[in-house]
């Protein structure tokens, strides 16, 4: 008996110019843009992929970062199963960043079942890695996996949807105890409390 297809919806959301839609473009296209335009609002993009023999079909909204725009952001963040945390490796504030979309988003428009990533982009202008065990913190205190990615050198972005993907896989989001996340607000004090780790 033939396997059922496997559709989620994943949102990638976090500041203006961290690298969101160039993420994208990587792995559903292969391509970099050096003069990509900031987004307006949101943008949509279907992609199929099998992972153990089962297609998964995902749908990958690409939310603007700009204050202006933080109703529609929310909007399209809404019913996500994955939420990519997207936050900019050379900003000082990566920390703040990230905490800032995680309130905003997971902790106040989505259920407890949803699985969340962290992206730390532009990887390569990046001068020395030990400054992101701040951000590593952060991602372990909300049971987030952390990827240090770089959309212009390909470097981690398919290991990051890969590991989307197979957690998706394993999920199936068919038992909703199976992987909860704290919906506690987020704060420089770690660790966050949490009811219960993630996965």
């Amino acid at each position: 008996m033939p396997k059922e297809d496997i559709q989620a919806k994943i949102v990638v959301i976090g500041d203006s110019g961290s690298g969101k839609s160039s993420i994208i473009s990587r792995y559903k296209n292969g391509t970099f843009n050096t003069e990509a335009d900031s987004t307006i609002g949101a943008s949509f993009y279907l992609h199929t992929t099998e992972i153990n023999s089962r297609i998964l079909k995902l749908s990958i909204w690409d939310t603007a970062g700009q204050e202006r725009y933080d109703s529609i952001s929310a909007l399209y963040s809404r019913n996500s199963q994955v939420v990519i945390l997207v936050t900019d490796a050379t900003r000082d504030d990566k920390v703040e960043s990230l905490m800032k979309w995680y309130n905003k988003i997971v902790k106040q428009l989505l259920n407890d079942e949803v699985l969340v990533f962290v992206a730390v982009n532009k990887i390569d202008l990046a001068t020395v890695l030990y400054e992101f065990a701040d951000v590593k913190k952060f991602a372990d205190s909300i049971g987030a996996p952390m990827f240090l990615t770089s959309a212009k050198d390909d470097l981690n972005v398919t290991e990051l949807f890969l590991s989307i993907a197979n957690s998706i896989v394993d999920k199936s989001f068919e038992t909703s105890d199976s992987f909860k996340l704290t919906k506690s607000v987020a704060s420089l004090n770690f660790p966050i409390e949490k009811k219960e780790k993630c996965c």
